[in-house]
């Protein structure tokens, strides 16, 4: 039997790869080192456009806040662009309900919005094991709801359809 190929992913590939296809000059990607509080205003929201990435109304506060080049606002990550290196941070619980009702048609509340540090643990790629030991673990397999009319995700990963 032919022995399997070790692939080795490398850290924030595919986050890069997406970020690249809309903002061609950036190179890396770097942890925010803290959180982002900005300001949603009533001008912010009026700019607004649903199921952009980057000219919703926290992605023109965000942007008018840092007086970044650019913004990029996902339902799990924002990325504040700044010459060639993004930086990175989590859309926390509430921030990503507003998104996600402002994407399906409601109002984004005016308000005070914060964009949090990353988890060391939600590195970006991160090591494969290259040899697995102890015996191998059956997979369950998990329901998963994947919320439906909103922003795509980076890299244009579109979910499979579970119910037809």
């Amino acid at each position: 039997m032919a022995k399997r190929k070790k692939y080795k992913r490398k850290a924030g590939g595919s986050a890069l790869n997406g970020l690249q296809e809309v903002f061609p000059k950036v190179m890396e990607i770097v942890d925010a080192d803290e959180p982002l509080l900005t300001e949603v205003t009533n001008g912010d929201v009026r700019r607004g456009e649903q199921k952009d990435h980057r000219i919703c109304p926290l992605a023109v506060s965000c942007k008018r806040t840092t007086h970044a080049d650019g913004i990029w606002i996902g339902l799990s990550r924002a990325y504040v662009i700044n010459g060639s290196t993004a930086t990175r941070y989590r859309i926390t619980q509430g921030t990503r309900g507003e998104i996600v009702s402002f994407d399906k048609g409601a109002r984004f509340e005016v308000g005070f919005y914060m964009l949090s540090v990353p988890n060391k643990a939600s590195g970006r790629g991160g090591r494969i094991p290259e040899n697995r030991t102890g015996p191998k673990k059956k997979a369950h397999r998990q329901f998963r709801h994947w919320t439906t009319g909103v922003r795509t995700v980076l890299g244009k990963y579109i979910p499979p359809q579970v119910f037809k």
